[in-house]
């Protein structure tokens, strides 16, 4: 099986699993190219599509939101 992730998604997949647990900032910042300073939930977004996308896939692993960090877990 698999899924078709935008390339946003895909950098954000990546990273999180090469590192495991990410700073929300981070993301923010380097993949999404927010300003710090601007509050949106625009990386919430992107996980949610990704989750649901993992989820119909029947995707092992979770992508899990933990204050200012995110975490990819089996």
């Amino acid at each position: 099986k698999y899924c078709f992730l935008t390339n946003l998604e895909k950098e954000i997949f990546i990273e999180l699993v090469y590192n495991k647990i990410v700073e929300r900032t981070s993301l923010e910042k380097n993949i999404l190219n927010i300003n710090p300073e601007v509050e949106t939930h625009s990386l919430d977004s992107h996980l949610s599509r990704i989750r649901k996308k993992l989820q119909n896939i029947d995707f092992e692993f979770k992508i899990i939101s933990k204050g200012k960090k995110i975490i990819f877990k089996n």
